[in-house]
């Protein structure tokens, strides 16, 4: 840190002894400034007068500013705004004691601009490091826990029990939907391999469903799906997540009249584990699509 220049310390110490005219009430505002109280070691009140008292603590600090900073932004601070002279009044020429005061703490608002400025930007930096590091460490662990997501999926492709695949499925899509900061809402409900759940995505609440079969989602699943949505309210979509895709003729007839959901598949779940792509983004891209084409179905292909 840049060291304070000797002029503006003596300004310091000319407000310090001008703002208080007993020794206790000093050694008292000197306490309560201080974070570092080893700073008033041998310090006599009794034996030093003010101004050999504040020349010790303000010598001290001049001689190490890295070490005590602090120590001399809270007395800095401290002087610059001290507004209430009322204890120099009531003393025998009160009002020119205050007069003098107030003068020397004027000085030390003019001298000391600088100083202050640098440790308000000292501080800024500060806080910008720790947010750059507290963002840098969540992408870390982000990363992770996708990478972990990751893994889980590929040992589903393998896996043959097809009940227990679909409870780890379960398990995965709530985590995937938590790191993304979907909300959800319902906890996911396994009928035979189907999950159902909802979430929330820029502002819209969705309901969720998924499906892993070796087949096609057919029309009639689509058709059953579209039905729960239909009966909550009118703004709630929904998405249907079938990893073994889609057949034709389901996805052309509720891409058709009123559209109410979007669907995505495997390819779709893949790329977002993978990083490749957001699952945000991936959601608001498939919305938009389906609201300006008439589609709900969007190929991975035509995402990128």
């Amino acid at each position: 840190m840049k060291k304070v220049d000797p002029e503006t310390l003596n300004c310091l110490k000319e407000a310090l002894v001008a703002s208080y005219w007993y020794k206790t009430d000093l050694n008292t505002f000197l306490r309560g400034a201080l974070t570092d109280l080893t700073l008033l070691g041998g310090v006599n009140w009794d034996s030093h007068q003010k101004r050999e008292a504040v020349d010790i603590v303000v010598n001290r600090i001049a001689n190490s500013p890295e070490q005590y900073r602090a120590d001399l932004a809270g007395l800095i601070s401290g002087v610059c705004g001290m507004t209430d002279l009322s204890h120099l009044l009531r003393l025998e020429d009160g009002e020119k004691k205050a007069k003098r005061a107030k003068a020397a703490i004027e000085v030390l608002k003019t001298k000391a601009g600088t100083y202050r400025s640098m440790l308000e930007e000292e501080a800024r930096s500060n806080i910008r490091r720790e947010k750059q590091k507290a963002s840098s460490e969540n992408a870390s662990l982000f990363l992770a826990k996708l990478h972990e997501l990751k893994a889980g999926l590929n040992e589903l492709v393998a896996m043959e029990d097809s009940q227990k695949r679909g409870f780890k499925l379960e398990k995965l899509l709530r985590e995937l939907f938590e790191l993304f900061d979907l909300d959800p809402k319902a906890s996911f409900r396994i009928v035979g391999e189907q999950i159902d759940g909802a979430f929330t995505f820029d502002g819209t609440d969705f309901l969720l469903e998924a499906k892993w079969q070796k087949t096609q989602t057919a029309c009639s699943d689509l058709d059953s799906f579209g039905k729960k949505i239909e009966r909550k309210l009118e703004n709630t979509l929904g998405l249907f997540i079938s990893m073994g895709g889609y057949s034709p003729d389901g996805i052309q007839a509720h891409s058709q009249g009123h559209k109410v959901m979007i669907l995505l598949d495997g390819p779709h779940l893949a790329a977002v584990l993978e990083g490749r792509l957001k699952l945000g983004e991936l959601l608001l891209r498939s919305r938009r699509h389906a609201s300006q084409t008439g589609e709900i179905y969007l190929p991975l292909s035509e995402v990128f």
